[in-house]
């Protein structure tokens, strides 16, 4: 879409920034929350579209409906972001594959996408920079490169209507740094109002050490992000919720904006704190955290003052749903939670069969046996 169409359509499109429907400021405002579903990459591969260590978001362009269908089922779990799947969506990723004609449509496909999505269901739509191989600290021309990079995926999304842009999985604080760099003095070009801007969510990701890549305390990184501007500051990824959360708290002691927390959904602790370990990633289904964990987490991280939530890497609609109860969404998947007291077998109408009900019960589960 050319830049000039997209700016009259959606000038006169008012609904993509109308006031009554909140942005991201305004619903974290006064201590609201946001739920946010990512996980994009684990959840498609699991469903067959998406390739373990290539990476590369081609069923954006290949299978648009499985991208759209999974936006569909987040939504319905109570995820109030509907975000753009461009994650390794950018220049780097695309040249090392070979495919670099297709990096400019598929960011926008998937910008068209989740905006429709986003439109349907009354949500807000991100848009995604993510983590590239290119930073060295004192190499400059790789910034240069880098903002470049992320410069581009700004103006798209600005094109594609986002109303806040996610960068995420950040391990140095520099490639944080441009990232919310290139945001900030890209994210009102071409805007309807440019006044307003996009706001940025900026994510670090915290492996083993407590530190960056680049050798800063990840409070303290956050921090500075803050004060560089982003409107909400986090950890994403590598962490399971158990040892994420007690960095989340040291990060909310020194930073006002709001803070985001968005682990994996696996069982990660603090002997071997990230879930990059000996069974990742193939074999990561059998850590991987239950419903019930996740509530906990849920209810820890709200009680801990955490007004952004999500989960990253392993994250699927029913553990959405579970982060969405628990912040009070009340969505349209909590019809179908689970009701074990109207089960045949272990209901209450059980009592009103015969002896081979209970019998088989009694089987079922061994008690009394």
């Amino acid at each position: 879409m050319l830049r000039e169409t997209w700016i009259n359509t959606f000038t006169s499109d008012e609904h993509k920034f109308a006031s009554s429907m909140p942005g991201l400021l305004e619903r974290l405002k006064d201590g609201g929350t946001v739920v946010i579903a990512e996980g994009y990459v684990w959840e498609i591969e699991r469903r067959g579209f998406m390739q373990f260590g290539n990476f590369l978001p081609e069923v954006v362009l290949k299978n648009p409906e499985v991208v759209k269908q999974l936006h569909e089922e987040f939504a319905h779990a109570g995820s109030d972001v509907i975000e753009a799947f461009t994650y390794y969506g950018h220049r780097e990723m695309f040249r090392l594959r070979g495919r670099e004609a297709d990096l400019e449509a598929l960011n926008r496909k998937a910008l068209s996408l989740a905006r429709e999505v986003a439109d349907k269901h009354g949500k807000l739509m991100a848009g995604n920079l993510s983590n590239t191989p290119l930073y060295e600290a004192g190499d400059t021309a790789t910034h240069d490169k880098i903002y470049d990079m992320f410069k581009e995926q700004v103006l798209w999304a600005v094109e594609g209507g986002a109303d806040f842009i996610i960068g995420e999985t950040f391990s140095a604080y520099g490639e944080a740094a441009i990232a919310l760099k290139a945001i900030r003095e890209h994210g009102n070009d071409f805007h309807p109002r440019p006044y307003l801007g996009l706001p940025a969510v900026i994510t670090m990701t915290a492996h083993v050490p407590e530190r960056t890549t680049d050798d800063i305390p990840i409070p303290e990184a956050c921090r500075r992000l803050e004060e560089a501007g982003a409107a909400v500051v986090g950890l994403n990824c590598s962490r399971g919720p158990d040892v994420m959360m007690p960095l989340i708290k040291e990060i909310k002691k020194i930073c006002k904006v709001p803070i985001a927390a968005l682990p994996v959904p696996y069982r990660t602790n603090m002997e071997q704190k990230t879930f990059f370990n000996r069974v990742y990633p193939d074999n990561l289904d059998c850590v991987r955290c239950s419903r019930i964990d996740i509530r906990r987490f849920a209810e820890e991280a709200l009680a801990a003052g955490v007004q952004y939530v999500g989960l990253c890497c392993g994250n699927s609609p029913n553990l959405t749903r579970e982060l969405a109860e628990v912040y009070g969404k009340d969505p349209p998947a909590s019809h179908y939670r689970t009701r074990t007291d109207l089960s045949m077998i272990f209901g209450e109408a059980a009592q009103n069969y015969g002896s081979e009900v209970a019998r088989t019960s009694q089987w079922m589960t061994g008690d009394g046996l």
